[in-house]
């Protein structure tokens, strides 16, 4: 690795160090920025450079407040929920500033499938998924992604969007439900159950 790629890899916080334990807060950077980008353009459908914006903001508010996140029990979590609150005052900023037309729709879900496919394996099958993905409602996509990618369970995840468990349960059934129809349509033999526990 290059001194260049270390310089990327590592946080910068305005006024000096991050508080708290320095080293800590650049492991705990390096072991989650990559995932949080894409989580965010998953979660979202927001733009590579959209997702990275958001990401380098939440791991900024986040190194704020290291002292006492370090501590809690799952500090990517609060993360998460940094990300998310930002990735969502980001798309309702674009949609007053910017009221779409549908070739403007179109053209940027394709953008974004495009950007959401640099982060994907790069089977055909992996690319699939990706494009299911965005085809299903947003809490459908966010609960699938968590559960399915972040390994989550339904009573973190329930916690961390603040719903009940049944919300969650419901939602992931429909996810997987709608995924399921999608490739039976498509006619691929894929062995789903995986997605059914």
């Amino acid at each position: 690795m290059s001194s260049n790629d270390r310089s990327i890899l590592s946080p910068v916080v305005p006024g000096g160090s991050p508080p708290g334990d320095e080293a800590d807060f650049a492991n705990f950077f390096r072991a989650t920025f990559s995932r949080t980008i894409a989580y965010v353009i998953l979660m979202f459908n927001v733009s590579e450079t959209d997702a990275a914006d958001v990401t380098q903001e939440a791991f900024l508010i986040t190194c704020r407040s290291w002292s006492s996140v370090r501590s809690y029990e799952n500090p990517e979590a609060y993360l998460r929920k940094v990300a998310r609150h930002l990735a969502i005052d980001l798309r309702r900023k674009q949609a007053r500033q910017h009221p779409a037309d549908l070739e403007t729709l179109i053209k940027n879900e394709s953008d974004v499938t495009a950007s959401k496919t640099d982060y994907a394996a790069e089977t055909e099958l992996a690319v699939d998924i990706v494009r299911m993905l965005a085809m299903l409602p947003h809490r459908q996509r966010m609960i699938f992604t968590m559960m399915h990618f972040y390994q989550m369970t339904i009573k973190e995840i329930s916690i961390e969007l603040g719903v009940s468990a049944s919300t969650v349960a419901v939602h992931l059934h429909r996810a997987r439900s709608s995924l399921r129809e999608y490739l039976v349509k498509r006619d691929q033999n894929i062995n789903l159950d995986a997605f059914s526990s």
